[in-house]
């Protein structure tokens, strides 16, 4: 199972209301004492069919996509891209950005 990242200013407002102050800032020193996890935030995008791309100047919308996030342009033809789950030059996750960070 994927561990859960939370911001700890979530879980610290989770117990601020339900408890008696004293448990609360055992509970605030408890979560504090957690080490922070090492993570960064997930860019998300889409493939998008670009007619004229400046890399390649005789592109068409059928053979070509464009990364949503960073507009780099590449080749279906020559990367199959469209089978990627993400953008190879920015790393983006292509869901079509309905669960951005």
């Amino acid at each position: 199972m994927p561990d859960d990242y939370v911001k700890r200013s979530d879980v610290h407002k989770a117990f601020q209301p339900k408890y008696a102050p004293a448990i609360n800032r055992t509970f605030a020193a408890m979560i504090d004492s957690v080490p922070a996890a090492d993570v960064k935030p997930v860019k998300r995008g889409e493939w998008i069919g670009y007619p004229e791309c400046l890399k390649y100047p005789n592109a068409y919308a059928d053979t070509h996509i464009v990364c949503s996030v960073c507009e780099e342009c590449f080749s279906m033809l020559d990367n199959d891209t469209e089978r990627f789950d993400f953008c190879p030059h920015c790393g983006a996750v292509m869901d079509g950005g309905k669960h951005d960070v």
